[in-house]
């Protein structure tokens, strides 16, 4: 008896693990590809449900994470209804997995474990990331399989088997529990396998079990979702109305007619197909009132509140960093917008120079200070995701947003010397020569025109912006020089006062920078680029 006891809590820890393993590499293995398939706008409903089969069959998991949600959102590419029909696919792609439990071929788990376990051990981490991944696959999925043969062997207490077999309202409740602790209805029914297979919990248990292990898997999902942005919540409670209508179904029948939940002679199919049913009647319903649905939650259940406050991410969810390829692009955007607010900023001040009005400094400064935050947020998110083991080529490319950052400050703080410049030039009634004025805006324009191109670069990964830079790098310094030689020729002739002067050359300075962070962010990009290839 106490060896089927070790076997049964043996089997369960290993079932726990492996599929976390699983659930953990898939992830990493399939992240960017995910993310890729949903860069493009208008995202069909059909494609967006057979996605997410697909993608759910092969990561194992029903109760995909928030993260995911959230890659897709952020990147601006689908809405909540394609979102409904994705967590349907995803789903039905889950309760799939446990077929290939049935296959009950005895030498595949161990040859399995062996192909992975190889992977693993003789494969860098670092430089075969994709290879490494596959087989951590391959090991969990083979360790998950073993689980299920320790657990056929084990046993459970007789009391606890009384109390579920007499009591469908207890089965109900130890499915949402059971599917809390393993966070997937589709880890239940792989774990309730092996006890149908020995008669040791029956059919109409098994069904409630399922039932409930449904709706806990929905509630996971939404307990992770506690506090996180509104459309994370929505989409959680999509999923939650999904599966609450496919448990709402199956019971339905059951109380019509519990015999037409009986498909096969196979209990153990028929737990399977049982499962897959509940998620393809949820995923009918909600796609039949998939607009109501998604109107009842975004106008009534969860509006959206007006939120003054400028000074949050637009692009990024912190909730990423486990995540590191998503996080990275996600970054990447949230640092373009950086270089948006920057050269905005850019243009504002220098033109007070020539045009002073007080009422545009307040959203200067107001700029400035979301300048200031997302620089120290995008700091501390690097922090966390650096130390959430990356893999080489994603440590560089941390290393590389890091040193891009403080260049998109800098030029906001350019931007705001600058500003300085022109209440200066105002309040001490300094003017500029014709010749003086028209030399410092043709080198703005330059330096302008460098900055732009340098965040075209980098939105777009496009190189040959970046040689463009390298180009127009070269000529900001050749014309900076002339130009300072020029302004002294000026002072020597009396054509310019002192004052103005030491504003002019202020001015070039500042410009001149911004052309260097405009060429170091053209040459961190094509780092970018090439580690990302």
């Amino acid at each position: 008896m106490k060896t089927q006891i070790y076997n049964l809590l043996g089997g369960i820890g290993l079932l726990i693990f492996s599929l976390s393993m699983l659930s953990h590499s898939s992830q990493n293995y399939f992240s960017s590809w995910f993310h890729n398939k949903f860069k493009h706008k208008n995202v069909s409903k059909l494609y967006s449900l057979f996605e997410g089969i697909i993608f759910s069959f092969i990561t194992e998991s029903s109760t995909i994470s928030a993260t995911s949600y959230s890659s897709i959102l952020e990147a601006g590419s689908i809405d909540f209804v394609n979102i409904l029909y994705f967590i349907c696919g995803v789903n039905i792609g889950a309760s799939l997995i446990p077929v290939i439990i049935l296959l009950n071929i005895s030498v595949v788990p161990y040859l399995l474990i062996f192909a992975g376990t190889f992977i693993v051990i003789f494969v860098n981490k670092n430089t075969k990331k994709n290879i490494f991944n596959l087989g951590q696959i391959l090991l969990s999925i083979g360790l998950l399989l073993v689980s299920l043969i320790y657990i056929k062997s084990g046993t459970i207490e007789n009391q606890l088997i009384h109390l579920i077999k007499n009591n469908y309202i207890s089965s109900f409740f130890v499915g949402i529990i059971i599917a809390l602790i393993f966070r997937s209805s589709n880890a239940v029914v792989i774990l309730l396998i092996p006890f149908v297979q020995n008669n040791i919990i029956g059919f109409n248990s098994a069904l409630f079990i399922i039932i409930g292990a449904n709706i806990g898997s929905a509630f996971y999902v939404l307990f992770k979702s506690y506090k996180q942005e509104r459309h994370i919540i929505i989409t959680s409670f999509i999923h939650l109305i999904i599966n609450i209508m496919g448990a709402a179904a199956i019971y339905i029948i059951y109380l019509i007619n519990p015999f037409f939940l009986y498909t096969t002679p196979y209990i153990s199919l028929n737990i399977i197909i049982l499962h897959i049913l509940t998620n393809i009647f949820g995923s009918f319903f909600s796609i039949l009132f998939s607009n109501p649905i998604v109107k009842g939650l975004l106008n009534n259940i969860y509006p959206l509140k007006a939120d003054n406050s400028t000074k949050r991410f637009k692009y990024l969810n912190p909730i990423v960093t486990n995540t590191p390829s998503v996080a990275i692009e996600q970054c990447i955007k949230e640092i373009s917008r950086m270089g948006e607010i920057a050269l905005l900023n850019l243009e504002k001040s220098f033109n007070l120079i020539f045009d002073y009005r007080r009422n545009i400094i307040n959203q200067i400064q107001k700029d400035e200070d979301l300048l200031d935050y997302l620089e120290d947020a995008l700091m501390n998110f690097l922090t966390t995701l650096s130390m959430k083991n990356p893999t080489y080529g994603e440590s560089e490319v941390i290393m590389n947003l890091y040193n891009m950052i403080n260049d998109m400050e800098r030029v906001g703080d350019h931007a705001i010397n600058l500003l300085d410049l022109a209440e200066y030039k105002f309040n001490h009634y300094v003017n500029f020569s014709e010749e003086a004025s028209v030399e410092l805006k043709y080198f703005f324009e330059l330096c302008h025109t460098s900055f732009s191109k340098a965040l075209e670069a980098l939105k777009n990964r496009d190189l040959e912006k970046v040689d463009e830079v390298v180009e127009l790098e070269q000529k900001i310094d050749s014309v900076e020089k002339q130009l300072r030689k020029d302004h002294i020729d000026r002072l020597n002739k009396c054509i310019c006062n002192p004052n103005s002067g030491m504003i002019f050359l202020d001015c070039l300075t500042n410009l001149e920078r911004v052309g260097d962070h405009a060429y170091k962010i053209a040459l961190t990009t094509r780092d970018i680029v090439k580690t990302l290839q």
